[in-house]
């Protein structure tokens, strides 16, 4: 009987752990994206189609697998089309740009964080990591006809950081930029406080507190600040 009934558990908990990675897929074959249609065109609202289909888009993205970052793609331009809720807009466009970017394809990523910091002026509500992201990608690919402007978005938004990872690269940035004017003063201090942010491995918060670091947001600067 008590295996009977934890089974019975067992086959209930599988079934809620199906419904809820029906948008979390990490494949895309044919019977993945028969089941994720057949789940998406049941939802009833504008906003769950829209964030489901971003979502989804997501977790193809996150594996980096060439052939899904075209579906990727694919979902994050139908969500833009056809189901443009204003709360997921910005996060389409960012993840647009870093699948641009991964590509190599600079000025399409800049200009899909461009749009996701102009839509987050008119929806405040959905905030995203865009106004770091224009100023990481102009100072990594030396677009110093563009740090004027990353300025700008940098004071504009610098009260959103939270993370260790958020100061490092705000004050990582700022430090190139100076660089870059001959503020060789204010260049070093920023550096020392980014090196200080990357040397954290707590956040200082409750929930979130183990940072985990992305080898390549860490690694990309240290070397260089540390010759300032």
């Amino acid at each position: 009987m008590a295996r009977s009934s934890f089974a019975r558990s067992n086959h209930r908990a599988r079934e809620r752990s199906a419904m809820s990675d029906w948008f979390r897929k990490r494949s895309w074959t044919p019977e993945d994206q028969a089941d994720f249609w057949r789940r998406h065109r049941r939802c009833r609202s504008v906003y769950n189609r829209a964030q489901f289909l971003r979502i989804q888009a997501f977790h193809l993205a996150e594996t980096r697998q060439r052939e899904l970052m075209e579906a990727t793609m694919k979902l994050l331009n139908l969500m833009s089309a056809e189901f443009p809720e204003p709360s997921q807009l910005s996060c389409a466009h960012v993840e647009r740009g870093d699948i641009f970017l991964q590509r190599g394809r600079v000025d399409e990523a800049l200009a899909e964080y461009r749009k996701a910091i102009a839509q987050e002026r008119v929806h405040p509500e959905a905030r995203t990591q865009c106004w770091l992201s224009f100023g990481w990608t102009a100072v990594m690919h030396h677009r110093t006809e563009l740090y004027d402007e990353a300025e700008r978005i940098l004071s504009e938004r610098e009260n959103e950081a939270m993370f260790p990872v958020d100061f490092y690269r705000l004050h990582a940035i700022r430090s190139i930029i100076c660089r870059s004017r001959g503020d060789i003063n204010t260049a070093r201090a920023r550096a020392e406080a980014a090196l200080r942010e990357a040397s954290k491995t707590h956040s200082g918060f409750r929930y979130h507190r183990i940072l985990a670091w992305s080898q390549v947001t860490r690694a990309t600067f240290v070397g260089s600040l540390r010759r300032y």
